[in-house]
């Protein structure tokens, strides 16, 4: 163990744990701080201590759900919650955390509809009452994965509606609206998030968003460099970034950001057309259309995609492609602006690099975020 620190907490602890080692509570009370502050390695041991004890099994074997959650080992955290939840024994407070554990580790998986399946009957416990803040938050995020913007607003609007609706929640909703185009609902809950939670996620990115869309790449680092600092490997945190870097005109950075965008976030169409208009400010006909053709294979009936392959193969000198990449963007259409684009380059009306730019501004202020998540 290691020696009592007056700067340490947890050494604190584990002094007095050196002292009434058979403290069930003392012992719970250090684990769970270890976890909390990241010392793994003296979170496992006293893990070790509790599971051989033998007392409150149940409740340790939780915990070691929990240390391997903290360890991203989320096949390992599977297993031991699975058990749990398959338990005779487990009562069912102890089954109410399993499956939101469960849940939380779908949400981490990728896996939104068996996470949707799991909080669905903690749900319906809840109802005629208040949904607890951690529980809101998870469901709306699996919602928001999921792509069922409409959901999100749905729960989170009625949850406002009962003065339930939770700050981390509020975030969460707020990058739906801005998703859905309903600007001053983001702006709403967005700010509202932050004044309660600063950095929070999702609403950093919401209201960087609406900076973007407002031609304020400054405002828009400022929300989010705290946030990328937090997230590193959250998709949505790299494509907005990398969109105030393209407003700013530094691209090669910006190219950098999103091809980690797609990385973390390889779903999300209106990050491939960021990196597609971004190759195409640099130069790069074969990577803009590899970037468009990956929008396209996420969904064929977005006009953009086909538009903003048009003016790659105009750029590139391949009328013929153009002349159909452009057909199809005007079907899906008549106002796609990357489509009118590609038709000025071909009639040799639009050869100007900055017009590009100035596109994919408007373009991006238009677009606002595609629904795929």
């Amino acid at each position: 163990m290691s020696a009592m620190s007056p700067t340490d907490p947890l050494a604190r602890l584990e002094g007095y744990l050196e002292q009434d080692p058979r403290n069930e509570g003392l012992l719970v009370e250090t684990f769970e701080l270890a976890l909390r502050s990241g010392r793994q390695d003296r979170a496992e041991v006293h893990l070790a201590t509790g599971l051989a004890n033998g007392a409150n099994p149940l409740g340790w074997r939780l915990r070691q759900s929990h240390w391997h959650m903290a360890r991203r080992d989320w096949p390992a955290a599977r297993d031991v919650l699975n058990g749990l939840l398959a338990a005779q024994d487990s009562p069912p407070p102890l089954v109410a955390a399993v499956r939101q554990d469960l849940a939380l580790i779908a949400l981490h998986t990728g896996s939104t509809q068996e996470g949707l399946d799991m909080v669905a009957p903690l749900l319906a416990a809840s109802a005629g009452s208040a949904v607890e803040p951690d529980l809101q938050a998870l469901y709306l995020r699996l919602l928001h994965r999921a792509g069922n913007i409409d959901a999100v607003l749905s729960a989170a609007g009625q949850w406002a509606q009962a003065g339930q609706l939770s700050a981390e929640a509020a975030g969460i909703a707020s990058l739906a609206a801005f998703d859905a185009e309903q600007l001053d609902l983001c702006r709403i809950w967005g700010q509202g998030a932050l004044r309660s939670v600063p950095n929070q996620l999702e609403a950093s990115v919401a209201c960087a968003g609406l900076a973007l869309a407002g031609q304020d790449a400054a405002g828009a680092q400022a929300l989010l460099d705290p946030v990328l600092k937090a997230h590193p490997q959250d998709g949505r945190v790299w494509s907005t970034w990398a969109f105030a870097q393209m407003l700013t005109g530094d691209l090669p950075h910006a190219r950098l950001s999103l091809q980690r965008a797609v990385t973390y976030m390889p779903g999300h169409i209106g990050t491939w057309h960021g990196l597609g208009w971004t190759e195409l400010l640099l130069g790069n006909l074969e990577g803009a259309r590899a970037a468009f053709e990956q929008a396209m294979a996420l969904d064929r009936n977005f006009a953009e995609s086909h538009g903003g392959m048009a003016v790659a193969h105009a750029r590139s000198g391949d009328r013929a492609a153009a002349e159909l990449a452009i057909e199809l963007a005007l079907r899906l259409d008549r106002n796609s602006m990357s489509a009118h684009y590609a038709r000025a380059v071909l009639d040799g009306r639009a050869e100007d690099a900055d017009e590009v730019q100035q596109l994919a501004r408007q373009l991006f202020a238009a677009r606002r975020a595609r629904r795929a998540n």
